[in-house]
């Protein structure tokens, strides 16, 4: 989908929010990755200022998540050794869960987002 602008990234927008997502940007967010995860992809610079959130046209108050700096998304595609016969997308949710955690015990909480530092290697 092509958006014509974004006014804010997600970290301007949560700051204006007090710094916390509501619902519907959670789980936009959440969606996103698993949708990326699912195509054998892993968002490994998902920084807050590099994307933002956008109303989606039909009313039901959801959101979508717009990349802006999509360099982060990267392919993973199964070696022998890392492999074990998982699918690309298993790799990549597996890969993703290093990056980010486990998104899902922050939903409950609503906790307050914290910005990351990224390093250029994930250690096991």
């Amino acid at each position: 989908m092509v958006v014509e602008r974004v006014p804010e990234t997600a970290q301007q927008t949560i700051g204006r929010q007090g710094g916390r997502m509501n619902v519907a940007q959670m789980m936009a967010y959440e969606g996103a990755l698993r949708d990326l995860n699912r195509q054998g992809l892993v968002w490994l610079d998902n920084k807050w200022d590099n994307f933002g959130f956008v109303p989606m046209n039909d009313g039901s108050g959801r959101v979508q998540v717009v990349v802006m700096d999509p360099g982060g998304i990267v392919p993973i595609r199964p070696s022998a050794g890392l492999a074990d016969g998982l699918s690309d997308a298993d790799i990549a949710r597996q890969v993703q869960l290093l990056v980010n955690g486990e998104f899902e015990m922050q939903i409950p909480s609503m906790a307050r987002v914290q910005p990351r530092v990224f390093t250029d290697s994930i250690a096991p």
